[in-house]
């Protein structure tokens, strides 16, 4: 297994710990380790319900672990339901024409809906928006997978990345990202 540093975001805290420390009882907080030589700049998020809580960082560097989160709004019946988005840099002057991209959907009432997530690449002109979100939540899986948190994991790869995803099933779920070099097919 490769050396991870831990970025700014995760000094002297874990994924878990950053979850509990939320206090609402709809929350999401969101691990990236990027194991690949790819850099994540420029983050971007939408939520359609529910607020940024940890903003993600700028940039996710090679070989190191990064995490951001997201909760509702306290005194609403509303979840923690977005998209957010990183362009693609091949190293830190050269932009690719490529963004990953990231749904989530804690939603407030489990008995009309269920935890799901979804992983993409998209151009990296594509609007982190609402639909964005509509697409990867309600559309076909066209340049992305998105799957119920509690059908296990997605493997999603494209454009010399593989993404490894998994979300937990509950309120205040964690969603982790590995990101891959992918060599081959």
């Amino acid at each position: 297994m490769e050396d991870i540093t831990l970025g700014m975001s995760l000094q002297g805290t874990s994924i878990t710990q950053i979850s509990r420390s939320i206090r609402t009882n709809r929350n999401i907080a969101i691990e990236f380790v990027n194991y690949s030589e790819k850099l994540f700049r420029n983050p971007r998020y939408y939520c359609l319900s529910g607020v940024n809580i940890i903003p993600p960082q700028p940039t996710i560097k090679a070989h190191t672990a990064e995490a951001c989160s997201f909760g509702k709004w306290s005194f609403t019946a509303r979840g923690s339901v977005g998209v957010m988005t990183y362009d693609i840099y091949e190293n830190f002057e050269n932009l690719t024409n490529k963004c990953l991209a990231i749904m989530f959907s804690v939603p407030f009432d489990y008995m009309y809906y269920d935890n799901w997530f979804g992983v993409g690449i998209f151009k990296n002109d594509e609007a982190c928006d609402k639909n964005l979100f509509k697409k990867m939540y309600y559309g076909s899986e066209h340049g992305f997978r998105r799957k119920k948190a509690s059908n296990g994991i997605i493997k999603y790869s494209s454009e010399g990345i593989e993404i490894n995803a998994g979300m937990s099933n509950a309120a205040q779920s964690i969603l982790k990202l590995e990101i891959w070099n992918k060599y081959f097919n």
